[in-house]
């Protein structure tokens, strides 16, 4: 007998057929049991067993043959059509480098075969700690057998992971096995070893980075320390009125990015090196760099941050941290397969490419 849940009996037999053919039971193109068989093993009836089947086999797990009954048709379910999650509560936020994943994504699915649906959850926030009805009714109906939330929060978070589909995310959680995020320390490692090889003895920061005390474990603060610890390691020195953090209402707009450096270089004393991330950030800091003629890389070295796909102009000579978008996209879907072929999978980190030549302009900067 199959176990009492909260779904309709035909799901029930999905489930019970699914997890039997993933466990070995009915292997690779073998021939299910009778109907009738199968409908006494589940405590259903013939009728919510064929429509059980039906739906199996429009996932292309069963192969129905008219006289001879159903084979199994796949070892393992089958990705016919994949969700992508966006999460529209961060209005502040510079939504490029999302909605460029998103097309990047439903390029590759659709070069796949694959179709694909995607969810704009614009709920508030207090509704988001549970599934979008919408979404939640897809998943009960299996018409997606994956879903890629590229664009979360803490708030769906939870119930994000406890989806029964196998998922690929974009979340800075390295707690969370799913979990696809920028390699941090690599990031902080090229751009000081850059900033040093280059001869600077003190270090300024520009970024979006959000200190959140009430969660000791939050990437934010280990970025942050991370970022000062191997500052000092490097021999860099660093001061408060250097480092500028965006706040959360405007973390990036350039135009922070813009006076943030004109706060650091209206300082009594100025470094001799900058550390700018993100993108939208950069943009704004390139500005204030021309405003205020400072010359580079005589009187400053800068590291940027810049997306492949995502252009900014940038004159000045200067070390470029690259974010390849593809990666991302790769990284993502990476993780739908694994889980669909029954493996564990784990976090994924994306490097940055480091060049010092424009990746818009192919030029040299230095």
């Amino acid at each position: 007998m199959i176990p009492v849940k909260q779904r309709p009996l035909y799901k029930q037999v999905e489930d019970f057929v699914r997890e039997r053919i993933q466990q070995g039971e009915f292997g690779l193109h073998s021939k299910l049991p009778p109907t009738d068989v199968l409908a006494e093993r589940t405590g259903t009836s013939v009728f919510t067993v064929q429509t059980a089947l039906t739906s199996l086999c429009r996932e292309g797990l069963l192969d129905r043959r008219a006289g001879h009954g159903t084979y199994v048709k796949q070892g393992r379910p089958v990705l016919t059509c994949a969700g992508i999650y966006l999460n529209r509560s961060f209005s502040r936020m510079d939504s490029a480098f999302y909605e460029l994943l998103a097309h990047d994504l439903r390029s590759k699915l659709a070069a796949a075969g694959i179709k694909t649906i995607v969810w704009s959850d614009d709920r508030d926030e207090e509704d988001q700690t549970c599934p979008m009805p919408s979404l939640q009714a897809s998943i009960d109906k299996r018409e997606i057998q994956a879903l890629i939330p590229i664009l979360i929060c803490r708030n769906d978070l939870v119930w994000l992971q406890e989806l029964p589909i196998a998922t690929g995310m974009i979340t800075h959680d390295l707690r969370v096995p799913q979990a696809v995020r920028s390699n941090y320390d690599q990031l902080l490692t090229e751009s000081i070893r850059a900033l040093k090889q280059q001869g600077c003895k003190s270090l300024g920061v520009i970024t979006n980075l959000v200190v959140d005390k009430r969660d000791t474990r939050s990437m934010e603060i280990d970025f942050f320390r991370t970022l000062i610890d191997m500052a000092g390691q490097a021999g860099l020195e660093t001061r408060n009125e250097w480092i500028q953090i965006a706040p959360r209402s405007c973390v990036h707009h350039p135009s922070f990015g813009h006076e943030a450096f004109g706060r650091i270089w209206q300082s009594k004393e100025k470094p001799d090196g900058l550390f700018v991330h993100p993108d939208g950030i950069s943009a704004g800091v390139v500005t204030g760099i021309l405003e205020y003629q400072v010359k580079v890389p005589q009187d400053l070295k800068v590291v940027f941050h810049a997306n492949d796909q995502i252009p900014y102009p940038c004159p000045i000579p200067a070390t470029f941290l690259v974010s390849q978008i593809g990666a991302y996209s790769d990284a993502l879907l990476r993780q739908v397969r694994l889980q669909m072929a029954g493996e564990i999978s784990t976090p994924i980190e994306i490097d940055y490419t480091i060049t010092s030549t424009n990746p818009f302009t192919s030029q040299p900067t230095t």
